[in-house]
């Protein structure tokens, strides 16, 4: 018997295939370690443990990834978690999750399982983490960040007219000054085309 813990996105039968253990296997004779590399290939699990459970049981506990935001390469669109980890590839006509990351230099090619690492990306994945805790998450409907360099990802929102452009350094504090300067209009800033919050102290609006 396989007892299998921990799901939210994948099904028991996933990785219960992934994990190479069959109706002949014996719990006294099998290779956990093994196991826990064929479970640990999925893309979705982030680790997990394996243990005997006598007479008759191995337990296995999966701890998954997180979907945080879809990832645009090509005419392809894929879910990635917090880290840059590519999940699955989104079926056709399948609505993806927002945010949507898009115009990364340099990725031009990826598969379920690949680690994103371009520094664009992992920017807009911080300023996305970030932004999602703040309070004016509630306000905002965050749609796309094009992540154009590393220190320069545009932040688009339905409904507002303008973008938020970001660096990779301060992010806490970028928020901060956006938090304040939301709070102050009421969430009605006064700009038809950005707000630049790359400025420190300044946050430049036009």
């Amino acid at each position: 018997r396989v007892a299998i813990d921990g799901l939210r996105y994948l099904d028991e039968q996933t990785v219960l295939a992934a994990s190479g253990i069959g109706p002949e296997g014996n719990v006294f004779k099998f290779d956990e370690a093994a196991v826990k590399a064929g479970i640990e290939k999925l893309p979705y699990v982030e680790s997990c443990t394996v243990a005997r459970v006598f007479p008759d049981t191995v337990r296995v506990s999966v701890h998954e990834r997180v979907p945080a935001a879809s990832l645009h390469v090509g005419r392809h669109a894929y879910e990635i978690d917090r880290h840059g980890v590519v999940l699955r590839e989104y079926a056709d006509g399948e609505m993806p999750m927002d945010p949507f990351i898009t115009q990364a230099p340099g990725v031009e090619f990826v598969k379920p399982g690949d680690t994103v690492n371009e520094a664009a990306i992992q920017t807009a994945l911080a300023i996305w983490e970030r932004v999602n805790q703040s309070t004016i998450v509630k306000d905002l409907r965050i749609s796309e960040l094009a992540a154009l360099r590393g220190d320069d990802v545009r932040m688009f929102c339905s409904g507002a007219s303008y973008e938020i452009r970001w660096g990779n350094e301060d992010i806490d504090g970028m928020t901060q000054r956006l938090e304040a300067l939301w709070k102050k209009f009421d969430g009605k800033l006064p700009c038809l085309e950005y707000v630049d919050l790359r400025f420190g102290a300044d946050v430049a609006c036009k």
